[in-house]
């Protein structure tokens, strides 16, 4: 048990007797995460921003180095927008002091990826402590894209001369934009055709 004339120390008493060392902790407190984060360094060769058209594997190169005094084990991550995927997927490795690895994401963009610009942020975090870490951000701009198909789904092996026949076609939107189409139809023979549908609104994907 601590006599009547022990110490305390309690944050009040603290900020209240030695107001110096007060701001010193909350200094040192603030000045340490700084100097985790600093341990780790995350480079790319290629600008801060690209553009892609969807669908499409999109790969960029990440150059990692351990400035720390000691060697570290790292897992690294990245985080992407709701259906877009890792190829690559999250992995772990090693790096001792001072050395540097090469990082390679691979990312596969969806078809109906709505153009626009999307963040991705790439993370890399000591295994042991994962409020070391750093990261880097690329904002990522997807492209409009536009682009339709068309099959035959159904049609008569043969027919009779002037003969009425029907052939059922299938309209594909693979773009990643809303599209309205207007359709029209012409028989080699002359004679008239007629169809079902002529415009049509077809959501992106």
């Amino acid at each position: 048990m601590s006599s009547a004339h022990g110490t305390t120390w309690s944050s009040n008493c603290l900020v209240t007797k030695f107001p110096l060392l007060a701001a010193l902790a909350f200094l040192l407190a603030a000045v340490l995460p700084a100097l985790a984060a600093g341990e780790l360094l995350i480079e790319s060769g290629d600008a801060d921003t690209a553009r892609v058209e969807a669908p499409c594997l999109f790969t960029r190169a990440y150059s990692v180095t351990n400035t720390a005094a000691v060697g570290r084990d790292f897992t690294e991550s990245v985080l992407l927008p709701p259906g877009w995927r890792n190829v690559t997927a999250d992995s772990l490795f090693s790096l001792a002091s001072g050395a540097r690895d090469v990082r390679l994401l691979c990312i596969a963009i969806p078809g109906d990826a709505a153009p626009g610009t999307y963040l991705l942020r790439y993370l890399v975090h000591d295994r042991n402590d994962m409020r070391r870490g750093a990261e880097s951000i690329l904002h990522l701009l997807v492209l409009p894209v536009m682009k339709l198909d068309m099959t035959v789904a159904e049609s008569p092996r043969w027919v009779m001369a002037g003969e009425e026949y029907a052939v059922r076609l299938e309209l594909f939107n693979h773009s990643n934009v809303h599209c309205p189409v207007t359709l029209q139809a012409k028989n080699t023979s002359g004679t008239a055709v007629r169809l079902s549908e002529q415009h049509i609104e077809m959501k992106p994907g």
